[in-house]
């Protein structure tokens, strides 16, 4: 780079910090005016990210990790953090929605094992006639498609078992900032139910 002088590599020091040291200050989604800041531990962000990872999304070794968001959203630390299961991470920069559906003949030509691609608020274009077509001849060949926020929408689900894949685990979860993981996460091992989150903790009844 110019006028910064020349540069050697040279080893990488790794810091031996205590348990609870700060590595990410992360803002919840709600409005600007109310909006408050959370920070997350070190070793608290790690073992969450690996049972998340692991247990509740089922990422494996040589898996191929894709979750579409932003860079200001908690799920972009969350995407990352899918290189602690071995796996390899996926992002994507641009419309979900460009070239009528676009989005998933990219994961199917990358071989995406994970996906979260839906949003409910963003889930209805994804149902219109030109990126059905789309869809249903470039289906990813993957295990789980995860949709964040608020439940997902039952037409929502009709679409992805109709024009996307039939035989994969799509779990709704709704998250936390606050935790850095989902409050209501999913699991690869439980059966899914059309226009509900997954696994809702708040449930007075758990089906197993």
């Amino acid at each position: 780079m110019n006028g910064c002088g020349a540069t050697t590599a040279g080893a990488i020091a790794f810091a031996q910090l205590p348990f609870d040291h700060p590595v990410y200050i992360l803002f919840t989604s709600a409005p600007p005016a109310s909006r408050s800041a959370s920070c997350t531990a070190r070793a608290g962000a790690l073992l969450q990210n690996l049972k998340m990872h692991k247990l509740q999304f089922d990422v494996r070794p040589g898996d191929r990790f894709f979750y579409f968001c932003t860079t200001n959203w908690v799920v972009w630390n969350l995407l990352f953090a899918g290189l602690c299961a071995e796996a390899s991470v996926m992002l994507y920069d641009g419309s979900p929605f460009e070239r009528n559906g676009r989005f998933f003949s990219i994961t199917r030509t990358r071989s995406a094992s994970r996906i979260s691609a839906l949003r409910r608020s963003t889930s209805t274009p994804w149902r219109s006639a030109a990126c059905a077509r789309a869809t249903r001849t470039t289906s990813p060949p993957c295990g789980m498609i995860l949709s964040t926020g608020s439940p997902l929408a039952p037409e929502s689900f009709d679409y992805v078992y109709d024009a996307v894949k039939d035989d994969v685990c799509l779990s709704s979860i709704s998250g936390g900032t606050d935790i850095m993981a989902a409050f209501a996460d999913a699991n690869p091992i439980l059966p899914v139910y059309r226009g509900e989150l997954q696994c809702d903790r708040w449930e007075s009844r758990w089906r197993f």
